[in-house]
């Protein structure tokens, strides 16, 4: 039973919750039923409503259609990260069988010379970029990248880190997979079927897996558009080149989807041999040493990583097996190279400057041996996160303190009977909520949210769709 309180005062801020997660069996996949579709209207309307509420997708130019479930997005967006974002929330609402990005990018004006210099340092301030052997150029603000990377992981990497300058345009990625030690297909896709195994977002029983001199097919039938980005994420293992993602959405799928199944109880020794897995076939944590212990389905990490980023990835990647209910990380941080305190501030300083998210606001970087201390005001909750997630990818940084400030933001208020509405219309269509066990009652602008769920990622999504309405 979980019951959180939420006040509509406090942005995103949760006033109490307790949650108790409830223990269910695999249900039975019972095979195809009728499909009950969800009209256009409501897909266009839950899809404009999730974009226009979202911190990081800018929308006032942003139009929304569908046709028989298929959505294109129109207009324009100033990054490519709002771009993306918006993509990734659209795929979040029920319904949605695919997506027509049309999306243009209107950046900030930048000289190519000045977007060439920032991509180039963003590459060498990545932690995962020591094996990268990537050129780039960059014509009318649009960045290409070549050259030779280890893995379809590091490939995605490299493209991220230069989605993370402002002024870019678009970016066409043309660098070529090439495994440092070749892999049979039967080891490659092994791998696959277990991170499907221990994904709770992916019913690994409808997923098929063939893999042909590195090339990995993935067919047969998922509930969502999210499910299918999860399983092709999880196709993305050291010695695969390529992944062709066949999976159909079907809407009938999502009903057996529902996470319950695949939150069970397992023995010690099974969830330690799950999470050091899902360790190993993450590539930038994949070189540490990293001892996992389970206490009552609590993951608790220890050992050494050379940088944040890897420590907080390890967090993310236990907490993401099927069975893990908690995850304590004593992971210490002990870069390879010492760096002059002075100097990691200046590199935090540079790489906030030119980041697309939070480059308008002032922020500044002071740096006590190797401990971060982030000040400045911002106009979101994304906005600050992101600054800090940014700060943590710099090479030298142990800890991250984030004192930044949200500026207040003047709400309009609506009666308790509007807001149930929509907090519920918001569960309605997201993907991650299953809308049908949970009660909603607000009373005086306070939100009572009441029922069972059995992820902490279910919670999240409940909590931000509750302030989105």
């Amino acid at each position: 039973m979980i019951k959180t309180r939420i006040s509509s005062h406090i942005m995103r801020q949760v006033i109490a919750w307790t949650a108790i997660f409830c223990i269910a069996g695999i249900p039975k996949h019972t095979g195809a039923a009728e499909e009950v579709p969800i009209s256009d209207e409501d897909i266009t309307m839950a899809v404009t409503t999730e974009l226009s509420t979202d911190q990081a997708v800018s929308s006032h130019l942003v139009e929304v259609t569908t046709d028989k479930g298929i959505v294109t997005l129109s207009g324009s967006v100033d990054n490519l990260l709002a771009r993306e974002r918006a993509v990734k929330l659209t795929r979040s609402i029920k319904g949605v069988r695919g997506i027509i990005n049309n999306l243009t990018v209107n950046p900030v004006s930048r000289s190519d010379n000045e977007i060439a210099n920032d991509v180039i340092s963003a590459l060498l301030f990545d932690p995962s970029a020591d094996s990268y052997e990537i050129d780039v150029i960059v014509e009318n603000r649009n960045v290409t990248l070549s050259g030779k990377v280890e893995s379809l992981a590091e490939r995605r990497f490299a493209e991220k880190a230069a989605m993370g300058v402002k002024g870019v345009r678009s970016i066409e990625n043309n660098c070529v997979v090439i495994p440092a030690e070749k892999r049979a297909d039967q080891d490659i896709k092994a791998d696959i079927e277990r991170n499907l195994e221990f994904d709770p977002y992916v019913y690994e029983e409808m997923v098929d897996v063939e893999v042909d001199d590195g090339t990995v097919v993935l067919s047969g039938t998922v509930g969502s558009l999210s499910e299918k980005a999860f399983a092709f994420n999880d196709a993305m293992v050291p010695g695969a080149t390529n992944v062709d993602n066949k999976l159909k959405v079907k809407l009938w799928a999502d009903d057996p989807l529902r996470r319950d199944g695949k939150i069970v109880v397992k023995p010690e020794h099974e969830l330690i041999e799950s999470i050091r897995h899902s360790l190993r076939a993450d590539e930038r944590i994949s070189d540490f040493d990293i001892k996992v212990a389970v206490d009552n389905s609590t993951a608790i990490l220890t050992g050494i990583v050379d940088n944040l980023s890897a420590k907080t990835r390890a967090e993310q990647d236990a907490r993401n097996v099927v069975g893990v209910y908690r995850v304590i990380n004593r992971l210490r941080v002990r870069p390879e190279k010492l760096l002059d305190d002075a100097e990691i501030a200046e590199n935090i300083q540079y790489i906030l400057k030119w980041d697309p998210v939070v480059e308008r606001h002032e922020i500044t970087a002071t740096v006590r041996n190797g401990k971060a201390y982030l000040r400045g005001k911002v106009d979101s909750k994304y906005e600050r996160d992101r600054a800090e997630k940014t700060a943590s990818r710099i090479p030298g940084v142990i800890e991250v303190s984030n004192h930044i400030k949200i500026r207040r933001t003047q709400w309009d208020y609506a009666n308790d009977k509007i807001l149930e509405s929509a907090i519920e219309r918001e569960f309605r269509f997201n993907w991650f909520v299953d809308e049908e066990d949970l009660e909603v009652e607000v009373t005086d602008g306070v939100a009572v949210i009441a029922g069972e769920i059995e992820l902490k990622r279910e919670l999240a999504a409940i909590v931000d769709n509750a302030f989105d309405a």
